[in-house]
């Protein structure tokens, strides 16, 4: 497929997406992450809620070896909070669930950002939603692992890209896990 631009592809992405099943999905990354030896050498890991049709990683949150965090978005800017399961989450901006945790300006400390996409292509670029959270944040980390879970169908040769736009080093899909860090 070719696309001429990102707001055609998110329309086409969002379409094969609402036709997949998610939960089986989100079951095989989730076990793909589990047996990833970036995933296992981590300690201290940020994943996302999910939305939607977005793949769900919260069955990770069961393992004790790691700290998880989440993003919660103060106006423009994308902070992160430590997930404690006796607080729960609460409604954060866009209606998205975020810790009920303080906000922490700094994530020097993240080993590994697990990021949403709508796809990713095969030099590591990712298809947001459009509203550049993440590329800001992670724009301040460049020694973040990044990874972004999608399914195998959503992973295309090429997606348009801007010069903000940050590459992850991995996508973690269903069936693989595709690793971008030694391409040039």
């Amino acid at each position: 497929m070719n696309f001429e631009n990102k707001a055609e592809l998110r329309v086409t992405c969002k379409k094969i997406r609402s036709g997949l099943d998610i939960s089986v999905l989100s079951e095989n990354i989730c076990k793909n992450i589990k047996k990833w030896n970036v995933y296992s050498t981590s300690k201290n890991i940020l994943i996302f809620y999910p939305i939607g049709s977005e793949i769900s990683l919260l069955e990770l949150l069961s393992d004790i070896s790691h700290n998880f965090y989440f993003p919660c978005v103060v106006e423009n800017d994308l902070y992160i909070a430590k997930y404690d399961k006796s607080l729960g989450f609460s409604n954060g901006k866009f209606g998205i669930k975020e810790p009920v945790t303080p906000r922490l300006s700094n994530a020097d400390f993240i080993d590994l950002a697990l990021i949403p996409a709508l796809a990713a292509d095969q030099k590591g670029y990712r298809l947001g939603y459009g509203k550049g959270f993440y590329d800001r944040f992670l724009t301040k980390y460049p020694n973040i692992t990044k990874a972004v879970p999608v399914s195998k169908c959503l992973v295309f040769d090429e997606i348009p890209s801007e010069e903000h736009d940050v590459k992850v080093n991995y996508v973690i899909t269903e069936s693989d896990i595709i690793d971008f860090r030694c391409q040039i």
